[in-house]
């Protein structure tokens, strides 16, 4: 189990999996900027294609912006659904904070319910969802025999 101070990865490593969704919400406001959030640990970590001498293929800054470009889209696919996790996941980060106990990934994904559930497990995942966030849910409702008289055969 990682805490949130741990809960980092480089970027080579963004998978877009439910514990780097929770990261990446967390730290929105950075990417937006073109930060990439620094390690909290202080490793002193630097990314390979930093040190490689030779032109960059990009700036550092655009991997930052790209990254909240799809994090964005992706929730801007579940509409109020999207809204909903990004206010649950900080507030529930917030709170343990508040509470001075030790946070993890783990923690934050128990918390998160509902709605936002349904969004964070839409939104996460290497490739975009080629269906709908509707279309999507109706089948996984269909799957769970939420729908209507849906058995399982």
């Amino acid at each position: 189990m990682r805490t949130v101070d741990e809960l980092w990865w480089p970027l080579a490593k963004i998978r877009f999996d439910r514990e780097q969704m929770i990261f990446l919400i967390l730290n929105m406001n950075l990417l937006a900027e073109g930060i990439y959030p620094p390690n909290p640990n202080g490793t002193g970590y630097t990314d390979p294609a930093i040190l490689t001498k030779g032109k960059a293929k990009r700036p550092y800054c655009e991997t930052a912006l790209m990254l909240h470009a799809e994090l964005s889209w992706r929730l801007g696919q579940t509409g109020i659904s999207g809204e909903l996790l990004v206010e649950r996941v900080n507030r529930i980060y917030l709170e343990l904070v508040n509470q001075g106990q030790g946070i993890s990934a783990t923690d934050i994904l128990r918390e998160v319910s509902g709605e936002a559930r349904r969004a964070l497990n839409y939104i996460s995942g290497w490739a975009r969802r080629k269906q709908s966030y509707t279309a999507w849910k109706a089948k996984t409702n269909y799957r769970k025999g939420i729908r209507g008289n849906a058995t399982r055969r």
